[in-house]
């Protein structure tokens, strides 16, 4: 009983003391409009009857440097509290930290719109930003600056990397590793054309998909004309198929037809040699009798030979033209034949004529 006594005198001088600390201005009606009460859920309630803030507390000493903290509305925002500073004596203030009445958190606005709305630059040091998804997936989202490069795990449970981005700006998806280029994929397992990169025609509901298979096949294929549209070899040769995967020795296989204005193709050699003198040219005998015999020209492949094995574009041109000059030359060499018989035909029409004149001179004489 003693001590309750003598600790009831010291509450007394600590409130004095305490109340000594705060100067009531004149003109707030802080008094008038406010009271406290001892109640049996509070060991202290300060409530506000009236004016535009609840409980506000500013600091003025640094002359034009001053700085506020408040309970209550600001400005008519309806924050439950905030911290305002201003550098023109009170009569601008700036917001600094505020909270609304709907639990929005504002960083330099006073007005939140959102949880957290910040007005200004964020700096985490060796942190995290975790994104907690609503579909209680144990899956989390992070974003974090470690390590000389942004980190964004799809799964920060175990550190699986959704995006990464080094200091030079190369980029990552689904590695860290970017030592390739400024754009490094890892697509998933599945050997799928859905496991690499998808463009989708929004409109059309059309997509079209970049993917590696697991014979390190670089696929371009297209969901609707179906896959196998266009394939970059794996194999370090760098060929080429347009609707189908086997490219054999070719560099570019197509299945189905070209359509071009124009194909330059490249031969190692032309077929002008059938002009050299020393170019023994075949017979029409010969021609004949190989035609009985094999059916087709000489140097030329058969139907069947063409349906098994193809044509190569640039030996069939040179091969056809082969044909075309031989053919040539037995146009110039009967020709020759035939000028020749003109010029034989003439001399007897001559002859003939003359032996008709001496004719009809030995008949005048008779």
């Amino acid at each position: 009983m003693k001590y309750k006594i003598l600790l009831a005198p010291l509450i007394i001088l600590a409130s004095i003391r305490v109340s000594a600390q705060w100067e009531v201005k004149s003109g707030t009606g802080f008094i008038a409009s406010s009271h406290i009460d001892r109640s049996n859920d509070f060991g202290f309630n300060l409530e506000s009857t009236g004016g535009n803030y609840g409980y506000f507390i500013e600091n003025n000493t640094n002359g034009t440097n001053q700085q506020a903290f408040y309970f209550g509305q600001s400005n008519n925002n309806k924050n439950v509290f905030g911290i305002s500073s201003s550098s023109n004596g009170g009569i601008t203030w700036e917001s600094r930290f505020v909270v609304n009445q709907n639990g929005n958190i504002g960083i330099g606005t006073n007005s939140p719109e959102y949880k957290l709305d910040v007005k200004g630059v964020i700096g985490i040091d060796n942190g995290y930003i975790v994104l907690n998804p609503t579909n209680n997936s144990t899956k989390k989202m992070a974003i974090r600056n470690s390590y000389g490069g942004l980190f964004i795990y799809n799964d920060l449970s175990n550190y699986t990397y959704g995006i990464f981005m080094d200091e030079d700006g190369n980029t990552g998806l689904g590695t860290s590793n970017t030592s390739g280029g400024k754009l490094a994929i890892i697509q998933k397992e599945a050997d799928d054309l859905r496991s690499g990169i998808q463009l989708k025609n929004s409109s059309q509901g059309q997509s079209s998909y970049f993917w590696m298979d697991t014979n390190n096949r670089l696929h371009i294929d297209n969901s609707i004309l179906g896959s196998r549209n266009i394939i970059l070899n794996g194999e370090g040769n760098g060929n080429v198929g347009i609707g189908t995967d086997e490219t054999g020795s070719h560099k570019l296989a197509v299945e189905g037809s070209i359509g071009a204005r124009e194909v330059k193709v490249e031969v190692g050699g032309w077929s002008d040699f059938v002009f050299e003198e020393s170019y023994k040219l075949p017979t029409l005998e010969e021609v004949e009798k190989h035609i009985q015999e094999k059916g087709h020209l000489q140097d030329i492949p058969s139907a069947e030979q063409v349906a098994k094995e193809g044509i190569y574009l640039g030996e069939m041109g040179a091969k056809l033209l082969q044909k075309i000059e031989e053919l040539t030359l037995y146009a110039i060499e009967q020709q020759k034949m035939m000028q020749e018989l003109q010029n034989q035909n003439k001399i007897q029409s001559k002859v003939i004529e003359e032996l008709k004149e001496e004719l009809n001179k030995v008949k005048e004489k008779l």
